[in-house]
């Protein structure tokens, strides 16, 4: 079974959503397509970012210090609700419970008809809440969702909900991000997100991969593609131990094409399939196959809960 595509599966249907734990790229590249012939947000390196104005009728939300004990007990109750919801696919149901901010961008309609697409034939078997998290105006909740496709098996996903409060009552935010005002960062910068730390050391192009282990060989890159070797440190800011994930980490390169992290492991130390313990950076590689033709690559990456975007330059 093909690890990479069940977790791209269930990444599509947590987006899709409006759920994620650590931002993933692919929910903008309908945007990026449309807009080939604007200005990059490398033309914009050195300039002031261009932010989309907010929603008529939003309001900048407040810091909120600590969250008291009956709050966090509130929140995991709302959480415990969207998620029965989202098992029992009534995506009606958690349409109403979005922010007013939310429900201005789409129409319920649009909303159900877009998620159920979405989520396919992939369902929801069974989760579990692992922890209630303090944000700004509100609070943020980490979850592990098992789940079963027909077609590909079954798997797991750890994921963020993200809430608002507004006069005591929990609001579902799967607000919009703004990716033309993205910070730009690069090799060793430090990326702080929601559940994860992270930082690319190096990267380097191969045409051969292989390992020290000599019951493992070598891989060639395919004909007219090439391997990109990230070299990067990974800590798990949680209380709870989760996969690597690889959904967070999509390589996009100078013409808007995607890449899903290989889940060829012809190579030493590798990232992906490792569990992140709490606390703990794991450091290694994750290796991509993509087009010779390929100039330059990035990571855009969005913290949960908050309009911070990150664009890593990786080449």
């Amino acid at each position: 079974m093909n690890k990479q595509i069940i977790i791209v599966v269930i990444a599509l249907i947590l987006v899709g959503l409006g759920f994620g734990g650590w931002y993933y790229f692919s929910k903008f590249s309908k945007e990026s397509q449309e807009t080939k012939d604007q200005p990059t947000i490398e033309d914009n390196i050195g300039t002031q970012p261009q932010t989309t104005p907010p929603p008529i009728g939003s309001k900048p939300m407040e810091v909120k210090k600590e969250l008291s004990t009956v709050e966090k007990i509130t929140a995991r109750s709302f959480a415990e609700k969207i998620l029965k919801l989202l098992q029992n696919r009534d995506y009606g149901k958690v349409y109403d419970l979005l922010t007013d901010e939310d429900k201005a961008t789409e129409s319920k309609t649009e909303y159900v008809k877009r998620v159920t697409e979405t989520s396919g034939a992939t369902t929801i078997t069974n989760w579990q809440i692992k922890e209630v998290l303090e944000e700004q105006g509100g609070a943020s909740v980490q979850y592990v969702v098992n789940y079963n496709n027909p077609v590909l098996g079954s798997g797991s996903e750890t994921g963020i909900l993200t809430f608002v409060q507004k006069n005591g009552n929990w609001f579902l935010s799967i607000g919009a991000i703004d990716i033309a005002g993205a910070v730009i960062k690069g090799l060793g910068d430090e990326i702080v997100l929601a559940t994860i730390k992270f930082k690319v050391n190096a990267v380097k192009e191969q045409q051969t991969i292989s390992s020290s282990n000599q019951y493992i060989g070598s891989a060639t890159a395919k004909e007219d593609a090439k391997f990109i070797i990230v070299d990067m440190s990974i800590t798990n800011t949680t209380n709870a131990s989760f996969a690597f994930p690889d959904d967070a980490f999509v390589l996009v390169d100078n013409q808007n094409r995607q890449f899903n992290i290989s889940s060829n492991t012809t190579i030493d130390n590798y990232l992906n399939w490792r569990q992140l313990s709490p606390s703990i950076t794991e450091k290694g590689v994750v290796v991509y196959e993509m087009p010779s033709d390929a100039t330059s690559y990035s990571f855009t990456v969005v913290k949960a809960g908050t309009n911070e975007v990150y664009k890593i330059i990786l080449k």
